[in-house]
């Protein structure tokens, strides 16, 4: 092979891969789960930021002891806001009642298994199939 074919074919594949979310490059390697899950622990830990909200606060840090447990929310001013939720649920080992395809659908669409979208400060997200697999089967795996 000549080195401008060689050049012109490291191009294509560079510019192939560069194309590829880097959410579909990893899906590609989730055979047994654990990598599926670790791109759940980074969403939920360091994009989502769950634990802010459904986790309870020591020294307003979440407590590592009960992370994703359901806390009470301290947003209000003095007096609940009609729109605002006063707690937010545990979601560790998914919220209850909710399946893990449940859980995929509402970070995927932003709305309930009833079909509503959930009170504020909880964001409608419309997160992509993978990422929302990933987030639930993380979730999934705290299950106690």
């Amino acid at each position: 092979m000549s080195k401008r074919r060689f050049r012109i074919l490291i191009i294509l594949i560079a510019a192939a891969a560069a194309s590829v979310s880097p959410i579909g490059v990893h899906a590609l390697f989730a055979q047994d789960g654990t990598d599926l899950i670790a791109r759940g622990r980074y969403l939920v830990n360091n994009v989502a930021m769950c634990g802010e909200c459904h986790s309870p606060k020591i020294k307003n840090q979440p407590d590592p002891n009960h992370w994703l447990q359901g806390a009470q929310l301290h947003f209000h001013p003095g007096k609940p806001v009609p729109w605002f939720a006063l707690y937010a649920p545990s979601i560790a080992g998914l919220p209850a009642g909710w399946s893990q395809a449940q859980v995929a659908r509402f970070l995927e669409t932003g709305a309930t298994p009833g079909g509503v979208p959930p009170r504020a400060p909880m964001p409608a997200y419309r997160m992509d199939r993978a990422d929302a697999e990933a987030v639930a089967a993380y979730l999934h795996s705290l299950r106690q």
